[in-house]
């Protein structure tokens, strides 16, 4: 789900809420929830790969 699909679900009323848990930079957005786990699951991602 991109920044725009966010911006537009708030626009029709809901509130959205952006669960990060990958890489990259957050940004933010006016009436958008954002937690970010990215350090609570460090490691957990690579756990697939080995």
């Amino acid at each position: 789900m991109g920044l725009a699909s966010l911006a537009f679900a708030r626009d029709a009323g809901a509130y959205p809420l952006w669960v990060r848990f990958g890489a990259g930079g957050i940004d933010k957005i006016d009436g958008v929830m954002v937690i970010d786990i990215r350090e609570a699951v460090q490691g957990v991602l690579d756990a697939d790969a080995s």
